[in-house]
């Protein structure tokens, strides 16, 4: 019987499955995928047994269910070429991707051969833990990772353009998405944003580390506005001269809060731009190294 400390704890017990495989989670399925495992293979494999894991992340959110947890083993790469070559298909509500690794084993997801490659989630409900995702030969992938679900989650991610910057690293196209604790490594010129956000009332943007060199913002939003979008305590540099870090449609409403943020131009403040419906509260912008962060915003009378 699993007791309510251990769910607190997060030391819930393995269960042992039909097959030799271990149940991590108790609400579905665990699947495990390890390229480099001797046995592994997607040709009438389920996944569920650790010592015959699935090739894929592809195969494995191709058959997930509800619930289901997917965990990606240290070191494992996997190569996205084509729109939807990773999808986690709508219907499936509840699936978890979760990388074990740090530093050169955190698993990989990495885009190449089609500005039309995606890693897509229309399943609702998703959650991705601990995954470095990457551009290592192309330029101007248009939107890598694209977030087409309501109730999303990303945290503990990392985003780094190897060289090669994507349009838009992250698109969410809809509601209710959270990023907490993702790291993005952008210094290539030629991208627009790290996030950029369509559709994506009610998105909550937390603490997360994004460094760039974007033609927009760190975060992006232009062509459909957003409701009550919470960008709260991230630390946000910009590297390009357009001095931004958040450029939103002028009627997307929420908070901006608690950020750090840096323009590459001394004597600009322009740190934020058609932000003008946000509500603004202790964001701090700085514009040469060395110097104080001031505050961004009119202050209320």
């Amino acid at each position: 019987m699993i007791t309510g400390k251990q769910l607190q704890d997060n030391t819930i017990p393995w269960r042992k499955m039909k097959g030799g495989g271990f149940n991590e989670n108790p609400w579905g399925r665990t699947l495990y995928v390890s390229a480099t495992h001797q046995r592994a293979t997607d040709q009438a494999n389920v996944g569920t047994n650790r010592d015959q894991p699935l090739a894929t992340l592809a195969r494995a959110c191709s058959q997930a269910q509800d619930g289901d947890l997917i965990i990606m083993r240290p070191g494992h790469t996997e190569n996205v070429i084509a729109a939807q070559g990773i999808q986690v298909p709508s219907g499936i509500d509840g699936v978890t991707i979760r990388g074990v690794g740090t530093g050169s084993k955190m698993p990989k997801v990495q885009f190449a051969t089609s500005t039309g490659a995606t890693f897509e989630i229309t399943g609702g409900s998703c959650r991705i833990e601990n995954v470095y995702f990457t551009c290592p030969s192309l330029a101007a992938i248009v939107k890598p990772v694209f977030v087409n679900a309501s109730g999303c989650q990303m945290y503990g991610c990392i985003f780094d353009d190897g060289g090669f910057p994507p349009t838009d690293f992250v698109m969410v196209g809809s509601s209710f998405f959270r990023m907490e604790d993702c790291q993005f490594e952008c210094a290539t010129a030629g991208g627009q944003s790290g996030v950029r956000l369509e559709l994506a009332t009610y998105a909550d943007l937390r603490n997360n580390r994004m460094r760039g060199d974007f033609l927009k913002g760190c975060i992006y939003n232009v062509s459909n506005a957003c409701i009550d979008v919470q960008i709260v305590g991230n630390r946000l540099e910009n590297l390009n001269a357009v001095d931004c870090c958040i450029d939103l449609k002028a009627t997307t409403t929420g908070w901006i809060a608690d950020n750090r943020e840096k323009i590459a131009t001394d004597a600009q403040t322009t740190w934020h731009n058609n932000c003008d419906a946000m509500q603004l509260d202790e964001n701090y912008g700085v514009n040469d190294a060395g110097e104080t962060g001031v505050l961004i915003g009119t202050p209320s009378a």
